[in-house]
């Protein structure tokens, strides 16, 4: 049996604006249910071991993101930043970060805090072309764009 290379991540945007919110994700690990906690029952016996140790997850994470930790690096991916571990794995984890997002992914916790926000490019299109005034200018970039800024400015 070989070896399998195993990542985890989470993202962000690739702004100066965005700030991830650490204690709206641990106010998430304190309002979740036995029954969301079935993901990540293999973390205690009970609710309130399971929560600690998402806490402690949490708290390494954040540790690693903030660069304390040499098992996070960081690619850019415009709009993103993507924040991964990993490595080969003989069955076993290939870091301890790996298991701690992994973990947090199945709640949903990085989420709370921020991370994993795909822009929605379908909405921005659809305010795009409410703008009818603007859609001119916009002629020529895309072949598909031209068709739906057609059918938009010809429902005028």
């Amino acid at each position: 049996m070989g070896a399998d290379m195993l990542v985890a991540c989470f993202y962000e945007p690739m702004d100066d604006t965005f700030i991830a919110d650490w204690n709206k994700g641990h106010a998430f690990i304190d309002k979740l249910t036995d029954k969301q906690l079935l993901n990540v029952e293999h973390l205690g016996e009970d609710s309130d071991t399971i929560k600690k140790a998402l806490h402690d997850n949490l708290n390494s994470v954040k540790n690693a993101y903030k660069g304390n930790d040499r098992e996070l690096t960081i690619l850019e991916f415009p709009p993103y930043k993507v924040y991964l571990t990993g490595g080969m794995s003989w069955g076993d984890s290939p870091t301890e970060l790996f298991n701690d997002i992994n973990d947090l992914e199945a709640i949903g916790a990085l989420d709370e805090v921020g991370f994993n926000n795909v822009i929605d490019y379908k909405a921005i299109v659809k305010k795009i072309l409410k703008q009818k005034t603007i859609l001119p200018m916009l002629m020529s970039l895309d072949k598909d764009f031209d068709s739906l800024i057609s059918r938009a400015l010809g429902s005028s």
